[in-house]
């Protein structure tokens, strides 16, 4: 056995701990744009999933209604959707030759989805134990920098008895020899290449697995050095993510800077006054400040008012929004500062957007429409003294907290998201807080 694999092994509880397990039950919530576009959007967020660890099979409960669940078998690789109580509705045989011809566009139908849940998370939850089995290669390549840390690898090559996203994997781990990484090519998914990120790490029955999944699309990786520590560390670790090729030094890690409390002056006893706390994020840009302009600015393209303004219902707005925020967000207003500042004495180079996305607004304009306070969000590209680069924000869950509804502060979490989902594409560093 590879040396790293086996110090895995032991890190996520050890193969004697595994070797006596015949079955894993999980709760899971599986959410993102990937299941809208193909169909399902919110289909998965509240499944229980069993997971046979001798044979690759698992059922998923319930499956897109009451009383129904979806069992995925490998051997052969079927779909089965049966009655909660085992009777069996509608079968597909041979399941993964109906992806042929698939684009990542292309919408899926119910043994379509079954099938790709079914195999990925039997796959997800029996790594890395799953890498014994007959057939199954791992060896130790290069190691990895991210976010100032040094992550050992494992190249994986799967047998094709093995339901799973393509042949040769990647998979990343820390100093204490946990998963933090994998890289993949979705094959069924028109060949995505993909970086899926694991943290919050627990012990359930003695076995240690990742309560946090997050998918990126990804690009090519490089090498650095590390080796694991021998123990692991007692509380889980949270990563700072991002799905590209540079590196970071610890001193380069995002700033968190905390604003003081501020309210507003009592002028009648009309007035509502309001406490507001507010986290500011800045965070460091690898690129220089002309570059990250640039790049930020196809990141996040403009708003074009007047075509959504031509569509016909707000169902075709929220498509329209889809295709033209990629990353979730669209800029409605733009400043150079440098240039509106020119001839002052300020010298500092600094562009200024109103960045959001107003069909994600709604969701919570529709409860107080106050929120358009904070909606779009501020940011700001600058050079700093040292001219490195950076970006500012202030971060939305702490700005939408504010209104004290679970509803507003839910959008705030996901508006975070997609903040951390623009500073990966920006090879920049994600801030722990923007993680939930």
């Amino acid at each position: 056995m590879d040396a790293l694999l086996s110090d895995v092994i032991d890190a996520h509880g050890g193969m004697a701990r595994w070797s006596e397990i015949n079955a894993l039950t999980a709760r899971l919530s599986i959410a993102g744009p990937i299941w809208a576009s193909k169909g399902w959007r919110d289909a998965l967020v509240n499944e229980t999933v069993e997971i046979d660890t001798r044979n690759e099979r698992s059922v998923f409960t319930p499956f897109l209604v009451e009383n129904r669940r979806s069992v995925f078998d490998a051997g052969p690789q079927r779909v089965t959707i049966e009655t909660t109580d085992g009777q069996k509705i509608e079968e597909r045989v041979d399941a993964r030759d109906a992806f042929r011809g698939h684009t990542r566009a292309t919408p899926w139908d119910q043994f379509h989805l079954g099938y790709f849940v079914g195999y990925a998370f039997w796959n997800y939850f029996t790594t890395p134990f799953l890498f014994t089995w007959p057939g199954v290669e791992a060896t130790e390549i290069e190691p990895w920098e991210e976010s100032g840390q040094v992550w050992r690898r494992l190249r994986v090559v799967f047998p094709k008895e093995i339901a799973t996203h393509n042949p040769v994997q990647l998979f990343y781990y820390d100093l204490d020899c946990l998963q933090r990484r994998m890289d993949y090519v979705t094959e069924i998914l028109g060949s995505s290449l993909v970086a899926h990120y694991t943290s919050a790490h627990r012990t359930f029955g003695g076995v240690v697995i990742p309560t946090r999944r997050r998918v990126f699309r990804r690009i090519r990786t490089e090498p650095a050095t590390s080796t694991c520590r021998r123990s692991r560390s007692t509380s889980p670790t949270s990563t700072s993510t991002f799905a590209s090729a540079r590196t970071f030094s610890p001193d380069r890690d995002a700033e968190i800077r905390r604003t003081q409390p501020q309210e507003t002056v009592a002028m009648s006893a009309d007035v509502e006054k309001i406490d507001l706390q507010v986290r500011r994020l800045v965070v460091p840009i690898p690129t220089d400040y002309d570059e990250t302009i640039a790049l930020y600015e196809r990141l996040v393209p403009p708003v074009d008012t007047h075509r959504f303004g031509q569509m016909a219902s707000w169902d075709a707005v929220l498509e329209l929004a889809r295709i033209n925020a990629p990353l979730g967000f669209m800029i409605y207003w733009r400043t150079d500062v440098t240039s509106v500042m020119a001839g002052s004495g300020t010298g500092w180079k600094s562009t200024e957007y109103l960045m959001g996305n107003h069909t994600i607004a709604e969701q919570m304009a529709r409860y107080d429409p106050s929120v358009m306070l904070h909606a779009p969000l501020r940011t700001l590209i600058y050079a700093d003294k040292n001219g490195d680069t950076q970006f500012a924000v202030d971060q939305p869950s702490s700005l939408f907290s504010s209104y004290e509804d679970e509803r507003i502060a839910a959008v705030g979490e996901h508006l975070d998201e997609l903040v951390a989902g623009l500073l990966e594409h920006m090879d920049a560093p994600v801030p722990d807080q923007l993680r939930h």
